[in-house]
């Protein structure tokens, strides 16, 4: 299968839910995505997405394909995988990236589950085989191989905007963009870049990638070499958006029946579809946080 098809299952809806007063209860709607770490143990499932997606929340739902007899996916067939946070711990079976971010003076905004002992759990209690696929270390952007980037990239980003998706199918939203700045430098000394990219609510937690689908060239020894494929890397993940403050006041003439007095000033803040996104390689450092099994 395509990278392109495997991206429908490396991502996953999460939806969220918060106990308020009375009978009030807050939701909300994110995105994740599964990675695959080398541990001293064999490879790790992980869950990946922003600490600010979870953090005080009392539930959680993921959502993943079932799986046919012959390991494929079956697309219209899902099942809303539901944690409750009262049985888990943080630093035992989720964590928050470690580090404070010296800009912004908070913690880098990343949360990551090991996942590979929740997988045979939610396959018992809901009696279906789940379908996943995940990024490898190997396509993280890091030190090592982000010398290969352009300060200008074309890039994509998978999740799920406003809750949007295909509920039949359980399949995400896939936009396209650039980078805003340069992916190799730290915008202002923070491990993160911008895109130049819709991003809304929704979609934080978004991987976001380098995509290069055609004919290739390089050359090597003095020989010009021609390749076709796709190349891609995961340069990071979704974290906020910067929005601009649109200053409105209620016209008379209007005609419009609203509980604000004539003259009054509103506020809106208009999305300007930038997004900032913290370098992949900040999930590197969980590696030496996580109690691995």
């Amino acid at each position: 299968m395509s990278l392109a098809y495997d991206l429908c299952y490396i991502t996953t809806k999460i939806h969220t839910e918060k106990k308020l007063s009375g009978t009030q209860i807050e939701t909300g709607d994110a995105t994740g995505f599964f990675i695959t770490f080398i541990t001293p143990v064999g490879e790790r499932l992980c869950l990946v997405t922003n600490r600010h997606v979870l953090e005080g929340k009392e539930k959680m739902s993921v959502y993943m394909n079932a799986k046919d007899a012959n390991g494929n996916p079956i697309d219209d067939k899902y099942i809303a995988c539901n944690i409750s946070f009262s049985s888990l711990k943080e630093g035992v079976n989720y964590y928050f990236h470690p580090r404070i971010n010296q800009v912004t003076g908070e913690p880098y905004d990343l949360c990551v589950i090991p996942f590979g002992d929740i997988i045979p759990a939610l396959e018992a209690q809901s009696k279906t085989p789940l379908y996943y696929k995940s990024f490898r270390e190997e396509h993280f952007m890091t030190n090592t191989n982000k010398s290969t980037l352009d300060s200008i990239e074309d890039i994509i980003m998978v999740g799920y905007p406003c809750g949007i998706w295909d509920k039949v199918n359980n399949r995400p939203i896939i936009r396209k963009g650039i980078t805003a700045t340069d992916p190799k430098v730290d915008y202002m000394n923070s491990q993160m870049f911008l895109i130049d990219c819709a991003c809304i609510q929704g979609s934080s937690g978004s991987p976001v990638l380098q995509y290069k689908d055609g004919l290739k060239a390089k050359v090597e020894n003095g020989t010009l070499n021609l390749s076709d494929g796709i190349d891609y890397m995961l340069l990071g993940i979704q974290q906020s958006i910067p929005t601009k403050n649109l200053e409105a006041r209620i016209d008379s003439s209007s005609g419009t029946t609203t509980t604000l007095q004539t003259g009054e000033k509103i506020y809106v803040q208009i999305p300007i579809n930038l997004g900032y996104i913290l370098k992949a390689e900040l999930l590197l450092e969980f590696k030496n946080i996580i109690k691995w099994s």
